[in-house]
């Protein structure tokens, strides 16, 4: 009820209308690297990039079906919470914030595409550790078929273990594809931490840390 009574509410602010037409949204999550700040570099969240943060994209690829509005729910189960840095907002953040804080261009906020200017409903919005409901709309751009990023979803492990995003919602193009309704999921992505790689190397390092000490003996 919350999601359809939002996107009843966001029809008000359909933009000029365009060309009627066939067309398509399609969604993915996709991994991001965030490997090129260091730890202790923000020094907000000086444990960032400690091997327990993991981010990912809600991407769209369009087909005569300009992106205007969505909404979604995603969820977390597992040993692990939303990150939220403390600097952060919902929409992307500046270019001067994230020369500051190095670490805020990867927490959760909401996007809709190059050149965009996001809003989010902040009375639809729910934050909590493991959930999050929002619904945000585009005013300002109409982008050309293309695959672009709408979300950002970043979370970080408390302990180890696995962890699965889950993102399930639908968008709306109110005039460029007829009013069509696409729905975004259910996606999903599990994680796990300490990574298998890591997990190996950590077995490796004890075993040799075993056998230097049976060689002291």
């Amino acid at each position: 009820m919350r999601l359809a009574a939002a996107m009843s509410a966001l029809l008000l602010f359909t933009m000029a209308p365009r060309a009627l037409g066939d067309g398509l949204q399609t969604f993915e999550l996709v991994a991001v690297d965030s490997s090129a700040v260091l730890p202790g570099e923000d020094t907000l969240v000086p444990d960032f990039n400690d091997g327990s943060y993991f981010t990912f994209d809600l991407m769209v690829t369009t087909v005569n079906a300009d992106f205007h509005l969505a909404g979604v729910d995603a969820t977390l189960t597992g040993p692990a919470e939303f990150f939220q840095h403390p600097a952060g907002g919902l929409v992307p953040p500046a270019p001067n914030l994230v020369e500051q804080y190095p670490a805020v261009e990867f927490d959760v906020f909401f996007d809709a595409g190059p050149g965009s200017d996001p809003w989010v409903l902040l009375d639809d919005l729910v934050q909590e550790a493991q959930f999050i409901h929002a619904t945000w709309f585009d005013t300002e751009v109409d982008l050309p078929n293309d695959t672009y990023r709408i979300a950002r979803f970043s979370f970080h492990f408390l302990d180890v273990g696995s962890a699965t995003l889950s993102v399930e919602g639908r968008s709306h193009d109110p005039a460029g594809s007829g009013g069509a309704w696409f729905p975004i999921g259910p996606l999903e992505v599990s994680v796990y931490y300490p990574e298998p790689s890591s997990l190996a190397l950590l077995a490796l390092a004890g075993l040799l840390g075993q056998r230097r000490g049976a060689r002291r003996l």
